[in-house]
C-alpha cells in the first residue's frame, strides 16, 4: 500500500495532466451531445444524446475526484521527504565572510602645547 502511495506521489504531475486531457474531453463530449440533442428531430435521438451526456458528466467528475485523490497523496507524502522514507536533499551552504575587521588604535586626542 506504502508503494502504491508513493507511487502516485512520485507520477503526481503526469496524473494532473492525463486528468486535465481526460476533462477536456469529456467536455467536448457534452458540448457535442448538446449541440445532437438540440438538432435530433426524433425523441429516442434526444434521449441517446442526453444519457451519452450524462456519462461524459459522470466520467468528469470521476476525472476531478482522481486528481484531487492524487494531490491530497502529494501534498501529504511529498510536503516531508524524511517520514516518505526519501533522503530529503540537502542545499549546499553558502558561506559569507562575516569577520569583523581588526579594531584600529584609537587616535590620541589633539592637545595644546
Amino acid at each position: 500500500m506504502a508503494l502504491l502511495l508513493q507511487l502516485i506521489a512520485d507520477y503526481a504531475l503526469g496524473i494532473y495532466f492525463l486528468c486535465a486531457l481526460g476533462v477536456l474531453f469529456c467536455l467536448r463530449i457534452v458540448h457535442a451531445s448538446r449541440l445532437e440533442r438540440e438538432s435530433s428531430l426524433f425523441p429516442l435521438e434526444r434521449e441517446a444524446a442526453l444519457a451519452r451526456a450524462q456519462r461524459a458528466v459522470l466520467a468528469l467528475m470521476a476525472l476531478l475526484a482522481t486528481a484531487g485523490v492524487a494531490a491530497f497523496i502529494d501534498f501529504s507524502l511529498g510536503s516531508n521527504p524524511i517520514e516518505s522514507g526519501r533522503q530529503p536533499e540537502l542545499e549546499t551552504p553558502i558561506h559569507l565572510d562575516t569577520s569583523t575587521p581588526a579594531p584600529s588604535p584609537t587616535p590620541l586626542p589633539i592637545t595644546p602645547t
